[in-house]
């Protein structure tokens, strides 16, 4: 028996001798997101692309940031999000009942209709995939800016809505991914048919509208979002 784990042995070192240690080759991904651009940009209007307007009826886009730290392909890449959590009139964290489980879309997709899987993801490589966009009510814009005291009176109307590659949105236009300003906790799971999937939770803290990017995603400004990992899955 000795002599059979000591040949066994003697053959392991002369293989590693001739060919090199045994190189482990597997993806290793990771979400993340930057605020600032490319993850967090001002995207203007159909109406503004064409006459080249300011940012008066466009929208802020947040993106998350998928990458592969490995040293193999990532096969058929997907990003879920699982549920989300509300910070409550009494300041406690509860279940939104009304928010759906849905794949996120991959941004910037040529190709026509948004694709929920990415067939590959090179090592070294990220690709973003569009988590939210935070839009201002239609008629806030034309509404005067009340100052009392040299403050404004009150804020224009705003939400964020998370962006799903189904549009799970009612007849009457309302959807479930929709939210007003609040704190909100994000889970999420990025997973691929090659590698143990990852789960995430996102941090977000959206007080409301700004009229700048710098101002938007400033440390005290309209929007904040803290990638942590794992999830607590409680």
């Amino acid at each position: 028996m000795s002599s059979t784990a000591t040949l066994a042995a003697v053959l392991v070192a002369l293989w590693v001798a001739i060919f090199g240690p045994r190189r482990v080759t597997k993806p290793k991904l990771s979400g993340t997101v930057n605020l600032a651009s490319p993850d967090c940009t001002w995207s203007p209007s159909f109406e503004e692309r064409e006459r080249g307007a300011g940012s008066a009826l466009g929208h802020y886009i947040v993106r998350l940031r998928i990458a592969n730290n490995g040293n193999e392909d990532a096969r058929d890449v997907e990003v879920m999000m699982i549920r989300l959590r509300v910070i409550d009139d009494d300041g406690n964290w509860v279940m939104d009942p009304s928010f759906l489980p849905l794949v996120l879309r991959w941004s910037f997709w040529t190709e026509s209709g948004p694709v929920r899987w990415l067939q590959r993801l090179p090592p070294g490589t990220f690709k973003h995939c569009d988590l939210l966009t935070v839009n201002l009510e239609r008629d806030s814009r034309s509404r005067p800016k009340l100052r009392r005291y040299n403050k404004r009176v009150g804020c224009p109307k705003s939400w964020m809505t998370f962006k799903s590659a189904h549009d799970p949105s009612h007849s009457s236009g309302q959807s479930p991914l929709r939210k007003p300003p609040g704190r909100y906790q994000l889970d999420f799971v990025v997973a691929a048919s090659n590698t143990p999937a990852i789960y995430q939770t996102a941090h977000i803290r959206f007080t409301g509208w700004r009229d700048s990017v710098s101002e938007m995603f400033s440390e005290d400004g309209g929007m904040n979002i803290e990638i942590t990992e794992p999830a607590k899955m409680g």
